[in-house]
C-alpha cells in the first residue's frame, strides 16, 4: 500500500495575508530528510523542484505527488518555511522509502542487458538492478 502524507507549514513572514505577499517565491534550498539508498540528485530530479524556482503550495504539493508516484516512498511529507530574508522558501521533504526491494535480473530478452538497463534507468531516476522497490508502481512502470 502506498500513502502519501503531507504536511503544511509555513514560517511567519509568508502567513501573511495573501494581498501582502505573493502566494510564490524563490526557493533558496530544499532539504531531503530520510533518504538511504537514494542519492540527493535522484531525489531532486524526480520532484521537479529546482533552487531559484518560485514556488508556492501547488509547486510543492506537485513535486510530493511526483515522488509519491514513483513508487519508492512509503509516504512522501514536505513543509516550507520563510527563508531568513524573507522572500523566499527553504523547503524540506520527509522521505519514508520502500524497505522491501529486490535486485533485478533479465531472462529471456531480445536485447541486451545493457541496453535494457540503460532504457529503464532513462525513464526511471531510481532504477538500479541492485534494489528494485516491490510496489505495483514501480512494476506496472518496468513491465511496459
Amino acid at each position: 500500500m502506498l500513502v502519501a502524507a503531507g504536511g503544511f507549514a509555513q514560517g511567519r513572514a509568508a502567513q501573511k495575508s495573501s494581498a501582502a505577499a505573493p502566494a510564490k517565491w524563490p526557493i533558496e534550498s530544499i532539504n531531503l530528510e530520510g533518504i538511504h539508498h537514494y542519492t540527493r540528485e535522484q531525489v531532486l530530479a524526480a520532484s521537479g523542484l529546482k533552487i531559484g524556482q518560485l514556488a508556492g503550495r501547488p509547486e510543492f504539493e506537485a513535486a510530493r505527488d511526483r515522488l509519491v508516484a514513483t513508487g519508492a516512498f512509503e509516504t512522501v511529507g514536505y513543509k516550507f518555511v520563510a527563508a531568513g530574508g524573507g522572500k523566499g522558501y527553504i523547503a524540506t521533504f520527509q522521505l519514508v522509502e520502500v524497505e522491501t526491494a529486490y535486485p533485478v535480473r533479465f531472462e529471456d530478452l531480445h536485447v541486451s542487458e545493457l541496453e535494457a538497463e540503460e532504457a529503464l534507468q532513462a525513464k526511471d531516476p531510481f532504477f538500479s538492478l541492485k534494489r528494485l522497490p516491490a510496489t505495483q508502481p514501480v512494476l506496472e512502470r518496468h513491465a511496459k
